[in-house]
């Protein structure tokens, strides 16, 4: 029924290509990909809208019913570093040490705090540079929030504090 002069303008040719050039099946592949890789720079913030910069922030930590050994390897002056991604989180500028405390039952029944045997607790107090965005404070991709238990290690020690403070300062 075609005229000829006349040109076929299909979407899609018996060959299964768009417009006669791009194979549909090619063309859904390079279409996931971008989505992948688009993805991924969203998920990884390498496609971050904010501004940050890197400002000195204190962090307190708690560690919970620690044995003397992990005590005595966390020295003031040592530089902490956050384990996962390997970034530094600060030095120890202050650290208190006491009894670790839990609760114990007595023989009528009540729970009392009672000190654990050869276990501590230890407050550490770092200060260092890290990145700054908005309202965050940043170690890497994490994101530092009160509650936020850490993995860092130390030059002498590996330990798994809890983060119940932190103050960016000016």
């Amino acid at each position: 029924m075609w005229r000829e002069g006349c040109i076929k303008l299909a979407l899609v040719d018996n060959k299964g290509r768009l417009f006669g050039k791009v194979n549909i099946i090619d063309l859904a592949i390079i279409l996931i990909i971008l989505a992948v890789v688009m993805g991924s720079l969203y998920k990884f913030k390498l496609y971050d809208r904010h501004t940050s910069d890197e400002r000195p922030v204190t962090v307190t930590l708690m560690l919970r019913e620690v044995s003397q050994e992990t005590v005595n390897a966390l020295q003031v002056g040592d530089q902490l570093t956050e384990s996962t991604e390997n970034l530094p989180l600060g030095k120890i500028i202050s650290k208190e040490v006491r009894k670790a405390l839990k609760e114990a039952p007595t023989a009528d029944g009540r729970l009392v705090e009672a000190e654990s045997p050869n276990k501590y607790d230890v407050v550490l107090i770092t200060e260092g540079n890290l990145r700054v965005t908005g309202d965050q404070v940043l170690v890497g991709r994490r994101d530092i929030k009160i509650g936020l238990s850490l993995n860092i290690k130390s030059p002498r020690s590996v330990c798994f504090p809890v983060v119940t403070g932190f103050e960016v300062k000016q």
